[in-house]
This record gives C-alpha cells, sequence and structure tokens, in this order.
C-alpha cells in the first residue's frame, strides 16, 4: 500500500485572536481590514491608515512624528499590542509607535554587540512571543547577515544564529516570519534563506528555479508567509534580455509566485506578469484571511488576489512624498476569542481501505497536543491516530506565548481511495473515462449504466448493473470500450 501525503494540498492553520481590534471605534466594524503606513511629506514620518472597505486614506494623529531616513520596508506590526515598529538610519534608531494614536511609545538606540555596518533591518514581529527579529548586516567584508532579535524598550540586541551567513545580500524589508513555526525568512544572494528562530539554525539555503531559464535575467523579492496555507507568496522579477534605451521606463516583468518554504519549490506562478516593475522594495503585504497581496508601485497600492488577479488599485494620495511607506496588513479582528478561517483546505491521504494506516499529530514541539477528531465524531486522545474509514480527521492543538497569548492549531486530513489501479487475477486495468470514486447506490450512467462489476478479488458483483455497489470498497468495472478500470465506491460526504 502507497500512501501519498499531497504536499500541494496545504495544512490549514486556525489562527485564534490574531489581531485584537481597536484602531478606533470608527473601524472597528471594517471586516475588510486596514492598511497601516508611515506617510512621509515635507513635515516628515507619522502615521497613516487606509480603509480598505471605503479606500479613504487618513492620518493617525498628527504627521512629524518622526523625521525622514527610514530604510524602505523595514517595519513591521505588533496587532495585538497595537504597536508600529519601524526603524530610523544614522543613527540607528527602532521607533515603536501606538497604532492607535499615532504616538511615539518608545524611540530607542539600537545596540550594535556584533559591529555590524548596518546594526538592524528586516524587522520581522513575532506575535506569539512578542520578539521583534531583524538582520545584522555587514558590507565592509562581503555581503554577510546574522539574525538577531531587539528589545523595542530598550534597544538592546541578542544574537539567534551563531555567526553570519556569508554572501547574503538582501533587499530592505525582505523578508517574513512564520510566528506559529517559528521560521525567520529571507531571499539574500539569490536564496531563499530560512532560520529557525528558537535555534538559530537555518533550514533551508536554497536558489528557488529559474522559471524562464535564466538566474542572470531573474530575481526573487517581497517574500509573504501565508500562515493559512504554509505557503510563501513572492515577488518574481524578470528582466528583458536587451533594455529599450527609449522605451519604457519599467521593463521588468513582475508575477507573483507561490513557494514550497521547505524546499524552495516554485508550485505555481502567474502565466502573464501582474504589473511592470516601479515597486519600493518591502513595500508589500499579504492578507490571509481574505487571500489579497498588497504592494506599492509609482501609481498606487496595487491590489491583488493570491491567484493573481487583479482587485485593482488606491491611487495615491495627494500631498505626500510617499503614503504607503512600510505598509502593514491589520485584520482587525473584534473579537478575541473568534477563531479566523476555519473552512479549510486539508491535506489529503490516499489509502487502499485495507491497510494499517496510522497517522502522527505532526503538530510540533511548540504545540501542545489536545486530540483527534475521527470520521466519525469521536475524540481519540492517542498522539496517533488509526484510520478505520474514508472521510476527514482533525487533530487539534494549543500554542500559549510567553505573554499568555494563545494560537489554536487545526490540522485537517482528507482520508481518500488510492487512485492507482491494480491488477485483479486475469484482468488488466485500463484508463478509462469513468469517474474515480462514486457513491454507495448511486445510478450510473453513460458506459457504467450497463457495466460489470467485479470486487478486488475477481469476483463478480454483479452484470448490467444501473446503480454502484451499495457497499463502499474499491471494484474492478468492465464496460463497452472499457476493458477493466478500478473505480472506489464510499461516502463523499
Amino acid at each position: 500500500m502507497k500512501q501519498v501525503m499531497k504536499s500541494i494540498l496545504e495544512t490549514r492553520i486556525v489562527i485564534m485572536a490574531l489581531c485584537i481590534a481597536g484602531l478606533s471605534s470608527a473601524l472597528s466594524s471594517h471586516a475588510q481590514g486596514v492598511l497601516l503606513s508611515l506617510n512621509h511629506d515635507d513635515a516628515g514620518l507619522g502615521l497613516a491608515v487606509t480603509d480598505l472597505n471605503s479606500e479613504n486614506y487618513a492620518m493617525v494623529g498628527n504627521n512629524g512624528t518622526t523625521s525622514d531616513g527610514y530604510p524602505s520596508g523595514v517595519a513591521d506590526l505588533d496587532c495585538f499590542g497595537e504597536r508600529f515598529f519601524y526603524i530610523l538610519a544614522n543613527p540607528y534608531r527602532l521607533v515603536t509607535l501606538d497604532a492607535l494614536s499615532g504616538e511615539i511609545l518608545h524611540s530607542v538606540y539600537i545596540d550594535n554587540p556584533l559591529g555590524a555596518d548596518v546594526p538592524a533591518t528586516n524587522l520581522a514581529y513575532d506575535w506569539t512571543d512578542d520578539k521583534l527579529y531583524a538582520i545584522a548586516h555587514w558590507y565592509s567584508n562581503g555581503t554577510n547577515v546574522q539574525l538577531i532579535t531587539i528589545d523595542p524598550e530598550t534597544g538592546d540586541v541578542e544574537t539567534v544564529s551563531d555567526g553570519p551567513d556569508y554572501g547574503a545580500s538582501y533587499g530592505s524589508g525582505n523578508c517574513d516570519l512564520d510566528a506559529l513555526g517559528n521560521r525567520y525568512f529571507m531571499f539574500g544572494g539569490g536564496k531563499l534563506k530560512v532560520w529557525d528562530t528558537s535555534t538559530g539554525d537555518m533550514l533551508v539555503n536554497e536558489y528557488p528555479p529559474a522559471l524562464f531559464g535564466s538566474y542572470t535575467l531573474e530575481s526573487w523579492t517581497h517574500p509573504m508567509y501565508h500562515p493559512v496555507e504554509d505557503r510563501i507568496y513572492a515577488l518574481h522579477m524578470l528582466q528583458p534580455e536587451e533594455y529599450q534605451w527609449n522605451g519604457p521606463l519599467y521593463q521588468t516583468e513582475l508575477r507573483l509566485a507561490r513557494i514550497h518554504p521547505e524546499t524552495a519549490e516554485v508550485e505555481w506562478y502567474t502565466e502573464d506578469p501582474i504589473s511592470m516593475d516601479g515597486i519600493q522594495s518591502g513595500l508589500c503585504d499579504l492578507d490571509p484571511f481574505n487571500n489579497r497581496i498588497f504592494y506599492h508601485r509609482l501609481n498606487g497600492m496595487q491590489m491583488f488576489t493570491t491567484e493573481g488577479e487583479s482587485l485593482g488599485s488606491i491611487p495615491n494620495p495627494s500631498g505626500s512624498i510617499s503614503p504607503w511607506a512600510n505598509v502593514q496588513y491589520h485584520d482587525l479582528s473584534t473579537d478575541p476569542t473568534a477563531i479566523v478561517g476555519t473552512d479549510a483546505t486539508s491535506t489529503s491521504v490516499e489509502w487502499d481501505g485495507e491497510s494499517a494506516l496510522t497517522l502522527p499529530h505532526q503538530l510540533g514541539d511548540a504545540v501542545a497536543f489536545e486530540g483527534w477528531i475521527d470520521v466519525n465524531g469521536a475524540t481519540v486522545m492517542d498522539p496517533e491516530i488509526t484510520v478505520t474509514d474514508f472521510g476527514t480527521v482533525h487533530v487539534h492543538g494549543r500554542r500559549t506565548g510567553d505573554n499568555g497569548r494563545v494560537v489554536e492549531v487545526q490540522r485537517s486530513y482528507q482520508i481518500v481511495p488510492e487512485p492507482v489501479i491494480n491488477a485483479v487475477t486475469d484482468l488488466a486495468p485500463t484508463a478509462c473515462n469513468h469517474p474515480s470514486v462514486v457513491e454507495p447506490s448511486q445510478a450510473m450512467s453513460g458506459p457504467l449504466a450497463a457495466a460489470t462489476w467485479y470486487s478486488m478479488t475477481g469476483a463478480q458483483v454483479c452484470t448490467g448493473c444501473h446503480d454502484a455497489p451499495a457497499a463502499p470498497g474499491h471494484y474492478i468495472v468492465q464496460s463497452d470500450g472499457c476493458p477493466a478500470a478500478r473505480v472506489a465506491v464510499f461516502p463523499l460526504d
């Protein structure tokens, strides 16, 4: 028996209380969420909010909170604590704004115990453990990077990885974090780099494939982790073989792609470009609950589905040098006990219906196992569940962060019949235009309306049958034009 875990059908992570709302009473009813960003104009920097329902752009408090000097895209949001983090350079400071009022909560100089040329860049906030991760960078002795954490109240730095990763040139703000899985993602030196934030070990250091056959003309940017699908969405850039000096200003094509975080394998990408270049580094984010991608081009905020379909754009407001600097999506969940995203896709597991099939919970060390729900709705408290029937099983767990915040995890496994066709006695199954799965006693049509059905031992079940057998199981079917095809019978609901 061959069991196949289909990697392209993702484990769905159900997140409890991902972001507690509270930008203001005027915004709390907006189910589509908002974009928080830095507004950069002649007065300096200030926090702005864009309502994704009305597309209204407004300041949160007064502008001119701090002066210019921000690295592009180096920011993140604590949606539990309503804090917006960003970095100012020369000298390097970490600024924490109150996301409700736009006022400064902290503005601290960043410690530099490693003597890095850039003490901190590429911020990523872990909302399960209340930690702020960043990259220390050296350019004077090669393009080296090292993973660190920063205390937002003091600026103190602690190293996470044991040493620097050499030759890892990076894009500003070019990172993201899987808080539940303790993984920090970054594109650097043309590679997808993944660190384990709990140990500092590098888990992945691989080149994504060249989609058009040229590592010279192709590059990757803007990794956006989807916590519901456990996948990375990113922008792929394809430069022209010959630049047209009298042609358009931007000639590099942008495509949206989905990448497996453990292998750097590209699972899907848009065949046609979603736009041309003109993006600013790191000015993007992802809405995992409504499956939307946001990124800023010169003419406004672009919006796409995670399937690459355009949702339009929001034009730049007047009077701003950069209205969506360091943009962050805020879900605005108003109920701290609500579980978001319960209608999940599940991992598909193929089973022959006869051999023993045991599934481990695979929740990870950081998640407390809370039991299985089998296909009949019964609770099973063993860490491994033995499958006895086709259908869907769920495993539940809970993770509590150092700050007491809770994440609930649900992973679903759909147990389906093996589609592999096996020979039975002297029957030689072939590929035929028959459904591979039907329901018990289902009325047949077409060639199957007068077929002969055999059990998997070769015994004839019926001939000239107008309905499928009533007993669930696997059968070999013979009909006009089809010597033998395997058909599974089991309840689909």
